[in-house]
C-alpha cells in the first residue's frame, strides 16, 4: 500500500479487525471479563507488559492475572498492599521483577480506592490538562505516587519523548468500541487518541508517508496521528490493529 488510501485501509480493517486475529495480542485477556472495572484493570496490566516476544508477553500476563481471580478490581481493593507484594515472589518479565509488578498493582489498588476507577482518575487528569499526552503524564504520575514509584518502565513517561506505545494502545482499548476494542471508557472520544507507535508500526507509518521522522518517538506518534486524522477525523487510530496484524501476517507467511 502506497500512502494513506482510505479505501485500501478500510479493506484492511474489514479483513483483520476481528477477534480471530487477537489470539496473539494481549487484548485477548480483556475478553474474559464483563465489568468495566475489571476490564480497565486487566487492560492496564496487559498493556504494561506488552513488550518483548509475544509468547512471553502472554505467559507473563496470564501468570499475573491468575492469582487475581475472576474479579481483579475487587481482589486488589480488598487485598492489603503488603499481601499484594507477596503474591509474585519470583516473577520476572525480561528486566522487570516482582518489585516493579507489585508497585504497579499497589498503584492501581490505591488509585481505585482514591478515585473510584482508573477512568475517573484519567478524566480528572484530562480536566486539568485537556490533551492526551499531558493527561497521560498526570495519570501515570498519580499511579506511580500511589504505588511508590517503583513501576519504572512499565508506565512510560511522555515527558521524556517516548512514543508511549503501550499506554496509547491501552487508551485505544479503553476508548474505541468495535469487534476488537472494548470501549468501556467514556471520558474522552476516539478523536483524541494518539497512534500507538513502536519500531514496526513506525516503519509502516514511514512507508505510508504518515510521518517523516526517523525516530519512533512521541513526535512521530503525533505526526502519524495527524496524518491518519486527515482521512479519519473522528477515529485516527482506527487502523492500528489491522495494520499491526497485517504486518504479522506478512512476516509469518514470508
Amino acid at each position: 500500500m502506497d500512502r494513506l488510501d482510505r479505501q485500501k485501509l478500510d479493506s484492511l480493517y474489514r479483513r483483520y479487525n476481528n477477534r480471530r486475529w487477537a489470539e496473539l495480542d494481549p487484548i485477548k485477556f480483556l475478553y474474559s471479563y464483563d465489568s468495566a472495572a475489571d476490564i480497565e484493570v486487566v487492560g492496564l496490566i496487559a498493556a504494561s507488559f506488552a513488550y518483548g516476544r509475544v509468547e512471553q508477553i502472554l505467559k507473563s500476563v496470564e501468570r499475573i492475572l491468575t492469582p487475581l481471580g475472576r474479579q481483579p478490581a475487587k481482589f486488589l481493593l480488598s487485598t492489603p498492599p503488603q499481601e499484594i507484594r507477596r503474591l509474585y515472589p519470583d516473577f520476572r518479565h525480561r528486566f522487570q521483577t516482582s518489585s516493579e509488578l507489585s508497585a504497579l498493582l499497589v498503584g492501581i489498588r490505591k488509585t481505585l480506592a482514591s478515585d473510584g476507577s482508573l477512568e475517573k482518575a484519567f478524566a480528572a487528569a484530562f480536566a486539568k490538562k485537556p490533551n492526551t499526552p499531558d493527561a497521560l503524564t498526570l495519570w501515570r504520575d498519580a499511579i506511580f505516587l500511589a504505588g511508590d514509584s517503583k513501576a519504572g518502565h512499565l508506565l512510560p513517561d511522555p515527558r521524556r519523548g517516548s512514543a508511549c506505545k503501550r499506554m496509547f494502545m491501552y487508551l485505544r482499548w479503553m476508548i474505541r468500541k468495535d469487534d476488537v476494542d472494548m470501549g468501556v471508557w467514556k471520558c474522552i472520544t476516539p478523536a483524541e487518541l494518539i497512534f500507538p507507535l513502536d519500531v514496526h508500526m513506525h516503519r509502516q507509518a514511514m512507508a505510508l508517508h504518515a510521518t517523516s521522522r526517523k525516530a519512533a518517538d512521541l513526535k512521530a506518534a503525533l505526526e502519524t496521528t495527524e496524518s491518519f486524522r486527515k482521512i479519519q477525523p473522528s477515529d485516527p487510530v482506527k487502523y492500528d490493529f489491522a495494520l499491526a496484524r497485517q504486518g504479522m501476517d506478512i512476516h509469518r507467511n514470508g
